[in-house]
């Protein structure tokens, strides 16, 4: 093959990548083909990955948690079982993704059969009735339109946190506690999340989060560039090359933020991290 041959091949080439990009991204927002791949890329495969190598991780910052709580971007709601509902009144939980909101329910309901549960032994009641009722699930969805739902301590809210403030679901300086697990990394403007972030919580409460970021080793960062643009088509828009934890140290208000690396074999750079709101 010539000079000229291998230019069109290669121009060829880059002009075909381009255009499917551009005809995922478009038919990926218009019919959710996104959300729905990220649901079942996430759900079955990566999901299970990372929560194998952050579980101790998780366990030790969310058991941190108090008071009345807000989580940002639940996705199907991983998070619930490391939490201490003993020291929470109540949890607020934001997933925009409405094809995580099944599993996300399900989550709920299961917690709080167990919280129910413990409860009752605890004043002596004996109770068999602990399994999670499917049908209860569904009848929930359909009643609900999937937009607000509520189940003893947990309420759900199917929509951006945007809409949660504009909609007056949520309102400022009324949380001890907002969780951010991996979600940041998927937000457009996550500068303005966390200016809400800010507004959201009390005086003297705490932003709990585990985020992956922008790698420190030349050769993974340089990897992460290039796959960026494919990853955010199967991620449903999250970004490899954030870099989450200097934007969090420069929102003003907080009065003290800690942030760690977590080490793990993966290829990704998570930092775990608690921030909390100056008095």
């Amino acid at each position: 093959m010539d000079n000229t041959s291998q230019l069109l091949a290669i121009g060829s080439g880059i002009i075909l990548a381009v255009v499917s990009y551009i005809l995922i991204d478009y038919f990926g927002k218009k019919l959710h083909f996104k959300q729905r791949f990220f649901n079942i890329f996430w759900g079955y495969i990566l999901g299970p990955i990372i929560e194998n190598k952050l579980k101790k991780t998780k366990e030790k910052l969310y058991s941190e948690a108090n008071g009345k709580v807000l989580e940002i971007g639940s996705g199907t709601g991983s998070t619930f079982k490391y939490l201490n509902f003993e020291n929470i009144s109540t949890l607020i939980s934001i997933e925009p993704n409405p094809f995580m909101f099944n599993e996300l329910e399900k989550q709920s309901l299961k917690i709080n059969k167990i919280n129910d549960k413990n409860k009752k032994d605890k004043e002596g009641i004996n109770d068999n009735d602990n399994d999670i009722d499917n049908d209860e699930i569904n009848n929930n969805n359909n009643n609900n339109n999937n937009n607000n739902l509520k189940s003893n301590k947990i309420k759900i809210l199917s929509k951006t946190i945007e809409m949660s403030i504009n909609d007056k679901d949520i309102e400022y300086l009324s949380f001890d506690t907002i969780i951010c697990n991996l979600v940041l990394c998927s937000i457009k403007d996550e500068k303005e999340i966390m200016q809400n972030v800010i507004r959201l919580l009390i005086p003297g409460g705490k932003l709990l989060f585990i985020e992956h970021i922008e790698s420190e080793k030349y050769h993974w960062r340089l990897f992460q560039y290039i796959i960026n643009p494919f990853w955010s088509l199967i991620g449903d828009n999250c970004k490899l090359t954030k870099k989450t934890d200097k934007l969090i140290k420069s929102i003003k208000g907080w009065e003290k933020v800690t942030i760690s690396n977590i080490i793990t074999p993966l290829p990704f750079n998570f930092i775990q991290g608690i921030a909390i709101k100056e008095l």
